[in-house]
């Protein structure tokens, strides 16, 4: 048998192949129409399919956040600053970036982690600082595990995970005396989603 026979394929099979090629092309047209950002991540996590079904995850609650309840509020926010507890791949940062004068974005998954960094420098984004660090009330150093099948986003000690790193957490009380030397911004907005400290 022929190399050439082996790969052979059906008439079908090669018609998805192009049909799910040519989904993926108007996607992307879909979002560079929709002026979304280039956001790094993988399609079989939650956060991810949506980013690229849509441009944005969450896209419709943010627009309605700030395109209707906040919108008096935009120009204070374009001086201000925006903190992104648990930032994820940084679809919220992104947003808060183009809307925002500094942002703060705080993750502590190193996959994570390396994919917002990724989406900041794809998008030419010099806003926003990450701090690749969990937070919690008390300092120390945690191990957290990630479920790597579904969504990146939860984080903690749980079983049937894989351990993912070790994430520093430098404490409520040290976090609250730094901002407090350095003045801190009068005006910031937060974003804090799901990925808290769990206790063991």
């Amino acid at each position: 048998m022929s190399v050439v026979a082996e790969y052979r394929i059906s008439f079908l099979d090669y018609a998805a192949r192009l049909a799910r090629s040519r989904g993926v092309r108007r996607l992307a047209a879909q979002r560079r129409r929709r002026e979304a950002p280039r956001i790094a991540c993988f399609a079989d996590d939650d956060i991810g399919a949506q980013i690229l079904a849509h441009g944005w995850y969450e896209d419709l609650l943010l627009r309605a956040l700030f395109e209707v309840f906040l919108r008096d509020r935009a120009a204070a926010f374009r001086d201000g600053a925006a903190v992104d507890v648990g930032a994820n791949v940084g679809n919220h940062t992104l947003w808060f970036a183009r809307r925002f004068a500094r942002v703060v974005a705080v993750e502590p998954n190193p996959i994570c982690t390396h994919l917002l960094q990724a989406s900041l420098l794809m998008n030419g984004v010099d806003n926003v600082h990450l701090l690749a660090l969990g937070l919690s009330d008390a300092a120390g150093e945690r191990t957290f595990h990630a479920d790597l099948q579904g969504n990146l986003g939860p984080l903690g000690p749980d079983r049937g995970t894989r351990r993912i790193g070790d994430a520093q957490l430098p404490g409520h009380g040290r976090a609250r005396r730094r901002r407090a030397r350095r003045g801190g911004p009068d005006r910031a907005a937060a974003a804090v989603d799901q990925a808290r400290h769990r206790g063991p």
